[in-house]
């Protein structure tokens, strides 16, 4: 890679991995497969959070200077196109019918909601506090927001715009949505800990120390094994 990496995206076909520089203003593509570097994209702002679609067609990455949402076509990798008057500045994720994006602004608590059909905003849910990162339940009811600067984790009705919080401390930073086990798991910017919170209920159910600080977490199918 052209430099150190940020965020980190693989696309649900398993097939290709974007990597982001921030420092840099560039984004690299990676082909999975081949283990090759197929491109390094400028970006004309600062990128920060990177995520395929649900059809791994198309790569979007967030521009935390301009709030951009900036589009690249994977059959070329060369072509960006933005999507201007957003407020996006770090983690998005799709819906699960893979029709709308939603694209959190860090400092504002905010979250805006993107038809991915219209390339048009929708509208933004207030989540309140500095949002780090976000995921989205199996049925799509549901987004869930670390607040690290509130020591919280923020389950937000997407149709009710209903609210419910749960305390964690210190600085709950990524999360992740386990698609069979009806939980959360969430990391920590400040220790080597990570926390598991069973939803709907939003109920603190565990607490794992690591053996460093970890960023993102992923879910993998394990087939059975």
């Amino acid at each position: 890679l052209p430099g150190a990496g940020g965020h980190v995206a693989v696309s649900p076909d398993s097939r290709f991995a974007a990597i982001v520089h921030p420092d840099l203003r560039s984004v690299s593509i990676v082909n999975l497969g081949e283990r090759r570097l197929i491109a390094t994209l400028s970006i004309d702002g600062t990128p920060m959070g990177v995520i395929f679609d649900r059809t791994s067609r198309e790569l979007f990455i967030s521009d935390s200077g301009a709030g951009r949402l900036f589009v690249v076509s994977m059959s070329s990798p060369s072509l960006v196109k933005a999507i201007e008057g957003l407020s996006a500045s770090g983690h998005m994720v799709t819906s699960p019918d893979g029709m709308v994006l939603y694209a959190v602004n860090d400092i504002t608590g905010t979250i805006d909601i993107v038809s991915l059909k219209t390339r048009k905003y929708l509208s933004t849910l207030a989540a309140g506090g500095e949002i780090h990162g976000i995921d989205i339940s199996p049925d799509g009811e549901t987004i869930y927001a670390a607040d690290y600067g509130n020591d919280r984790v923020v389950a937000i009705n997407i149709s009710t715009s209903q609210r419910r919080t749960t305390a964690v401390q210190p600085a709950p930073y990524h999360l992740t949505t386990l698609s069979d086990t009806r939980q959360l798991i969430v990391t920590s910017a400040e220790q080597n800990v990570m926390w598991s919170i069973s939803v709907p209920d939003m109920t603190l159910i565990g607490s794992y120390g690591l053996e460093g600080i970890v960023d993102q977490v992923p879910e993998v199918e394990s087939n059975g094994k």
